[in-house]
């Protein structure tokens, strides 16, 4: 069938052997809303219906409130929307064409049909939706096994922040009463960030855990993280750092070992004293076998806390500086804040960080200080 031809576009042979080629379905219309055109895929799709009104072509009994044709054609300008019929859904676009020797505007519209993509994008929504869900939960556990301040085996009062810099965190610290008299506490930092990490978080929480009630030696406990470690069978390149120590209420000894956690131990003493304790060693990784760490004990009284941190802190990065965060900034924070309770210090810590980085943390961040009570 030969393509309606008005005196107006009679003479654009070019154009109109360009449009009944076209793949997209595309029709031309009048200020009168009637349709002058119809290329060929429009007209198999729909039938001629050139002449009819252009809501009847697209099988409706009315005109459109949202007129895009003759929105384009009063303002001069291309406007667009999607519209759906027969199970399918379309993306048209209408563009105004002025006729220099009538001094008419008409109305080109190309229908684009885009219902695998709309099928596609609610699959796709669908799978987030689920995908969300999943992560909100993960979230929730991993919120509920992060320690609440407080005290713990009658001997340490736990103030805390944990902040992680995606939706899920690959820094964790704990709390454990071992026994009467010993209380462990750890603070770990796990190589990347997001889902990876946090379910690292899950198996070095589970892990430490199982020594709540056996008498583990430091060294035992980190040989049982090391060889728990290499039955998962990871890559080189993931691993993670432990600081961990036991508390001896009879003794008041603290003993720490550091497996690679790069951010020492720190102990605020009573008479404001500050003093970082010098212990490292190599992180839980494929390349260690056996524990090769040192271990130190730290004579604690009534009244000394303990600071424990990852390394987000230090490593906040401000952009205008060029500078990190570094140690001293927090030395100083601390000095200038050792007659503050613990909330407050790490409180003001987490706000100095935040602002220094102009909000951009690049890193998850965990802080805990206990007080020898």
């Amino acid at each position: 069938m030969e393509p309606y031809k008005s005196d107006e576009i009679s003479a654009c042979h070019f154009m109109t052997h360009v449009l009944e080629n076209m793949q997209d379905m595309v029709r031309v219309i009048d200020k009168k809303g009637e349709v002058m055109f119809m290329n060929k895929i429009m007209r198999e799709h729909f039938g001629d219906l050139v002449g009819k009104k252009c809501y009847e072509a697209i099988n409706k009994t009315q005109k459109c409130i949202d007129c895009i044709s003759r929105k384009s054609m009063e303002f001069l300008k291309p406007y667009n929307k999607e519209e759906s019929f027969e199970s399918n859904t379309y993306s048209v676009v209408s563009s105004p064409v002025f006729n220099e020797n009538t001094k008419q505007v008409y109305s080109v519209e190309v229908f684009r049909d885009i219902t695998e993509q709309k099928e596609m994008e609610k699959k796709i929504y669908e799978q987030y939706s689920k995908m969300k869900a999943d992560l909100n939960f993960a979230k929730h556990i991993q919120n509920k096994i992060i320690p609440q301040n407080g005290i713990y085996g009658k001997s340490i009062d736990v103030k805390s922040k944990y902040e992680p810099s995606e939706f899920l965190g690959g820094d964790i610290f704990d709390i454990m009463e071992i026994d009467e008299d010993h209380v462990g506490i750890y603070i770990a930092d796990v190589s990347g960030h997001g889902v990876t990490s946090s379910m690292f978080t899950m198996f070095l929480r589970q892990v430490m855990r199982n020594r709540k009630n056996r008498k583990l030696s430091i060294e035992e406990t980190i040989n049982d993280l090391i060889s728990n470690y290499k039955e998962l069978n990871v890559d080189v390149e993931t691993y993670f750092t432990v600081l961990y120590g036991i508390y001896c209420k009879s003794t008041q000894k603290i003993t720490f070992v550091n497996a690679g956690h790069n951010c020492y131990p720190i102990i605020i003493r009573q008479n404001n004293e500050i003093e970082e304790v010098d212990v490292n060693g190599f992180p839980i990784c494929s390349l260690i076998d056996q524990f090769s760490h040192k271990s130190i004990d730290v004579k604690l009284n009534k009244g000394d806390r303990v600071f424990l941190y990852t390394d987000g802190i230090i490593e906040a990065y401000d952009n205008v500086s060029n500078e990190f965060f570094g140690y001293e900034r927090v030395y100083k924070l601390l000095s200038a804040s050792v007659n503050q309770p613990g909330e407050n210090i790490i409180s003001r810590i987490y706000r100095e960080v935040k602002a220094f980085a102009a909000g951009n943390i690049k890193d998850d961040i965990a802080l805990v200080i206990f007080e020898i009570i």
